[in-house]
């Protein structure tokens, strides 16, 4: 079974919502902060003196490395290339971005992942060619290589959601060029998977400001037991809980992850709250809808599509590590209730062969966010 976690909206099923000790601080509650105001205009913005002006990042890449390396010019990668892949400047980025390599089992660009792109990894085996594991010849051909400065631009490139507009942090000083101000970069979520193949949770999105840090706790309900086939399910785990009945026992085994969230993101942890308290405990707060038609209603966290095409969280609470949030019998970081800690802009775990994992396909489960907001504006963090 495949569970693909996904920060940024995207497909779900029907109830899919898809580090060091800390001190113990009280919660501080509630606490979504205001948007930032729109800054004033100034008659006089700051000035840039480089020679070479782009209108984003990928514009930037394109001119100082696939057009001075002449990768498009000709039989390589023009119009009528030979080998099928056209890197003619309006239609470059939309042929490799998440485009299966047709001599790899690698996209050509896997947005968050720069070790998990072809393209990237032809490139890097002119430098290191026996560090990096590709078919054929290096990139690209001939005595042209690419600097140091050129690979740092394509990683961070593709580690901040290889996006074709905007600007990533640090990637003018790279270029020597004139960019756009930076604005939050989103990656493109990932597709649900086949009902009968994965499950897809989604993390609601949550406010972070423009300059700011933020680390949240909230709480969402799952119950997808149905749709998993029943081969992977396992044996229900009916035994009292701390004395009281057991809220929920059924399990499902795993043999992939799939991940893939903001490059704001710090760290993402999905944990499972495993004391004997319900959805109606009065320390989750007030259940409502987040994102979708009904944002900010009520809801019943139970109820099948009760936020149409939203999801029914928790109360938000700004805490480090879910310190404190919560009925008793919740999860930390550093426990074995965590079913997930991601610390990359993307990320895919595959099980060794006859090895799997397992998870609960009902419950209550934390999500953990922690994430910097370094450019001046606002980011709606994880969400579409």
């Amino acid at each position: 079974m495949l569970l693909i976690i996904s920060g940024c909206g995207g497909g779900s099923s029907d109830n899919g919502m898809p580090l060091l000790p800390m001190p113990t601080p009280e919660p501080t509650g509630e606490s979504t902060p205001e948007p930032t105001p729109e800054p004033e205009p100034t008659d006089s913005p700051e000035e840039c003196d480089e020679i070479n002006t782009y209108e984003s990042t990928w514009e930037g890449i394109y001119e100082q490395i696939f057009v001075q390396q002449q990768c498009a010019d000709g039989p390589c990668h023009g119009s009528n290339a030979a080998a099928g892949l056209d890197l003619s400047p309006e239609v470059a980025w939309a042929n490799i971005h998440e485009i299966p390599s047709q001599t790899f089992d690698l996209d050509l660009i896997e947005p968050g992942t720069p070790m998990d792109s072809y393209l990237y990894l032809k490139v890097l085996a002119k430098l290191d060619p026996e560090g990096v594991e590709i078919a054929g010849g290096a990139m690209p051909t001939g005595n042209g290589t690419l600097s140091t400065d050129d690979i740092e631009l394509l990683r961070l490139w593709i580690k901040n959601g290889a996006q074709e507009d905007g600007t990533v942090a640090g990637t003018a000083e790279l270029l020597g060029a004139c960019l756009p101000e930076e604005l939050p970069q989103s990656i493109r979520p990932l597709d649900a998977p086949d009902p009968s193949e994965g499950v897809q949770l989604i993390m609601p999105s949550y406010l972070l400001p423009a300059a700011s840090e933020r680390e949240v706790c909230f709480a969402t309900y799952y119950d997808f037991c149905g749709q998993i086939p029943e081969e992977y399910l396992t044996e229900r785990d009916t035994s009292p809980n701390q004395g009281q009945p057991r809220q929920y026992g059924q399990r499902f085994r795993i043999e992939e992850y799939n991940l893939r969230q903001d490059a704001q993101s710090h760290h993402a942890i999905l944990m499972e709250y495993t004391g004997y308290a319900d959805v109606d405990a009065p320390e989750f707060g007030d259940w409502t809808c987040s994102l979708g038609s009904k944002s900010g209603e009520s809801c019943d966290p139970k109820e099948q599509g009760a936020c149409d095409d939203g999801f029914c969280i928790s109360r938000i609470v700004d805490t480090p590590g879910c310190t404190g949030f919560g009925p008793p019998g919740g999860p930390s970081p550093l426990s074995s209730t965590n079913l997930l800690t991601v610390q990359q802009t993307s990320e895919k775990r595959s099980m060794p062969e006859g090895v799997f994992d397992e998870m609960p396909c009902e419950g209550i489960f934390y999500w953990n966010s922690h994430a910097f907001n370094l450019t001046g504006s606002d980011l709606e963090m994880n969400g579409r």
